[in-house]
């Protein structure tokens, strides 16, 4: 068997259904377009979404149930997302696909940082300063970016292999219970929730990975599991108890001989964030929301999901530009290039106004660049922003300058 098969395999699909997928997306861009409206057939029927009743299309509202139905446009986007997302279990397949993306995308990047003698290295243990740069986060220095796109990240091949294996064994079963659609949202929501409890009462340390995420979804499979009530519900229970009782007891003997670092406070928050939605959430009965409104409501939580993704990569974007900002700053001055170095060191400050080191590079270099009431101006800024104190500790310059 090829790797690209195996590769496909492991994701759920195979060459063939890879294939007629482009072939439908394919088909759909290039069919033509008429300019002129076109006329409406008479006595087209669609299904309510609700109770499954066979209504005519002029309907707003299912003559059985009464439940609003979508709109066109909604139902067009549901057949064009059906058309291009895998057939069964999509949230899982794709988040596994993002996962890995960005643990390639990562590892090339440490790959140029360390050079090729390291690549094995950077295989099973990225270097600190490349995990930090893609988003990990240090417990106690509270960065709201970075609680999201830790999530996404991870120290190493190993560590991606359980995650990525965790994630294959309860996505399904949380798809089966809540939907695609709300279970990305509580991947989203239960990885931050467990995150922001592992910053707030973990130790020091740098954290990263999706295994608060994945133990949200365990808590949130079990508790649908006992919900459902049958004796398939209480196996899948039974089944996340087990792996529960696995993960933390190993976290906790980890913890304590020292031999791995894992985040014991990242699962319990997340499983117990995972346990509480899934105690008051609505299950899904037959594969489909029994009500419009809910419906409309998962729709708008895969908006704000996606919302908050964004705000992750959007602060992960500008705090490596505020990084590169600095490194030509210091560059620059080590170069003696003063004038060069200024727009460099106003950017580096601008990214981060509370480094004391940012507004002595930029008084340094207005004062090499003979602009020394600019330099005076920076340094009395730094220290009505940081205190005198902590100013003194770090820049000697600044400190004579803000007198």
């Amino acid at each position: 068997m090829s790797w690209k098969k195996k590769v496909l395999r492991f994701f759920g699909t195979n060459e063939v259904q890879v294939k007629w997928k482009w072939q439908r997306l394919q088909e759909r861009l290039r069919a033509p377009k008429d300019d002129a409206a076109p006329v409406k057939p008479k006595n087209i029927y669609r299904h309510c979404t609700a109770c499954r009743t066979l209504v005519s299309d002029d309907e707003r509202t299912c003559p059985s149930c009464g439940e609003a139905l979508p709109s066109l446009a909604a139902v067009k986007l549901n057949k064009f997302l059906t058309s291009v997302l895998p057939d069964e279990q999509p949230t899982t397949k794709l988040l596994l696909a993002l996962l890995f993306g960005l643990y390639v995308a990562m590892t090339l990047d440490a790959f140029q940082a360390t050079g090729s003698e390291n690549l094995f290295g950077a295989l099973l243990h990225p270097p600190i300063d490349v995990m930090w740069r893609w988003g990990a986060h240090i417990r106690g220095e509270f960065e709201p970016w970075r609680l999201v796109m830790s999530n996404f990240i991870h120290f190493g091949i190993l560590h991606l292999g359980f995650n990525a294996y965790a994630l294959r064994l309860a996505g399904p079963m949380v798809e089966r219970a809540y939907g695609s659609a709300l279970a990305f949202v509580l991947f989203v929501v239960t990885g931050v929730g467990a995150m922001a409890a592992s910053n707030l009462i973990g130790p020091f340390g740098i954290v990263a990975g999706a295994s608060g995420a994945l133990m949200g979804w365990i808590g949130l499979a079990g508790v649908a599991g006992h919900r459902e009530g049958t004796s398939y519900g209480y196996a899948i229970r039974n089944l996340m108890i087990r792996w529960t009782a696995f993960v933390m007891v190993f976290g906790l003997i980890a913890s304590m001989t020292g031999f791995m670092a894992v985040d014991n406070y990242a699962h319990a928050g997340g499983l117990l964030f995972g346990a509480a939605f899934g105690a008051v959430l609505p299950i899904q009965r037959g594969g489909r929301w029994g009500t419009t409104t809910t419906r409309r409501l998962v729709a708008l939580g895969v908006v704000a999901a996606l919302a908050v993704i964004g705000f992750g990569v959007y602060g992960m974007v500008r705090t490596r530009h505020d990084d590169q900002a600095f490194t030509d700053c210091v560059s620059n001055l080590k170069a003696k290039k003063f004038e060069q170095a200024i727009p460099a060191c106003e950017r580096a400050l601008e990214g981060n106004k509370d480094f004391a080191g940012a507004y002595h590079n930029l008084a340094q270099a207005y004062l090499n660049a003979s602009r020394g009431d600019d330099a005076v101006k920076v340094c009395k800024a730094a220290v009505a922003r940081l205190g005198r104190a902590e100013i003194e500790k770090v820049s000697v310059l600044c400190t004579r300058l803000s007198e």
